[in-house]
């Protein structure tokens, strides 16, 4: 296999054909994503033994909170900003949503959007939706903003590759863990700000350093874009 015909690599399942985000480098145990101990393919030369995915499509993370108006667009505005600053737009699809359908296709509260510009963030351009149970089949990565979120979002949900999916948003947090509070009740907007930036930091660290295919040419850009993201 070339390394400019790099996939998803695919593993067999019940006789069928299914994308699979996840390997090990030795074929006899079993994969990580499907649990089958079938074949796949190696690690190309050159590359990291730690890359988990060949990278040319893009890993799609998306952040739930309640209305998809305080706390998950904040998320979502500050990635993508982290994101085209460090030269990454390529690399990451995000998203937003919330589990309750009260403010579909109306922009971030108004204390949210002056909190997040004074800090330089941009978020006007985004629309409330509605998490959908194909959230779960369509995105690489969920974030639930606290516990109810997460309980919302894995109610009817009994596949544990589908389950595996989703996390609490701070359990990536270097200060803390728990629940994202919501602002929207009490104004603590800049107080949720200061956890959602430095947990979003933290988070993104870890996912360049995860998804990016680790070439060795390639090996000084990736500590250069990795320390972009401060």
């Amino acid at each position: 296999m070339a390394t400019g015909e790099f996939r998803r690599l695919v593993a067999l399942r019940n006789g069928e054909v299914r994308t699979c985000q996840y390997f090990r480098v030795n074929p006899d145990q079993k994969c990580n994503f499907c649990r089958q101990s079938r074949r796949h393919l190696r690690v190309p030369r050159g590359f990291a033994k730690g890359s988990i995915r060949l990278m040319n499509q893009q890993v799609h993370l998306m952040f739930v909170c309640l209305g998809n108006i305080c706390r998950s667009p904040l998320a979502h505005g500050m990635i993508e900003a982290m994101v085209d600053e460090a030269g990454l737009a390529d690399m990451f699809k995000v998203s937003s949503s919330g589990t309750g359908a009260w403010h579909i296709g109306q922009p971030p509260e108004r204390r949210m959007l002056r909190t997040a510009a004074r800090h330089g963030y941009r978020l006007g351009g985004l629309r409330a939706q509605q998490f959908s149970p194909q959230d779960l089949e369509m995105c690489d990565h969920i974030y639930a903003m606290d516990r109810g979120n997460m309980r919302d979002i894995l109610a009817d949900v009994s596949r544990p590759d589908l389950k595996s999916k989703v996390e609490l948003f701070r359990s990536y947090d270097p200060s803390g863990t728990g629940d994202v509070p919501d602002p929207y009740y009490d104004g603590r907007f800049e107080h949720v700000f200061d956890i959602v930036e430095r947990t979003v930091r933290n988070l993104l660290r870890g996912l360049v350093l995860r998804y990016r295919p680790l070439r060795k040419e390639d090996s000084v850009n990736k500590r250069l874009r990795v320390s972009k993201i401060r």
